[in-house]
């Protein structure tokens, strides 16, 4: 999947600013997906943020997440800073 390529970029950038304010999540709102699935894919990525499993959608919908992966900044008053790709 193509956020396999993404998970060593992401966790890369929650070594470098995920201490302090910043705080890492990975979203999978993917049916396919088991609470299994998800903890073998931390664990053979070696992850250190949680991944969340959205059962539902419910989080995706709240996001309006349009691509995966997607990337948004949140702010502590869950405003959205930006939202999109993780190269741009």
């Amino acid at each position: 999947p193509l956020s396999r390529f993404y998970m060593q970029r992401l966790e890369s950038m929650q070594s470098t600013y995920g201490s302090g304010q910043i705080a890492f999540r990975g979203i999978s709102c993917n049916d396919q997906d088991s609470i299994e699935d998800l903890v073998r894919f931390r664990d053979e990525l070696k992850l250190s943020f949680p991944l969340i499993k959205d059962r539902d959608q419910a989080i995706a919908r709240q996001f309006a997440a349009t691509r995966n992966p997607h990337v948004y900044v949140v702010d502590q008053e869950e405003r959205i800073q930006y939202q999109g790709r993780i190269d741009d």
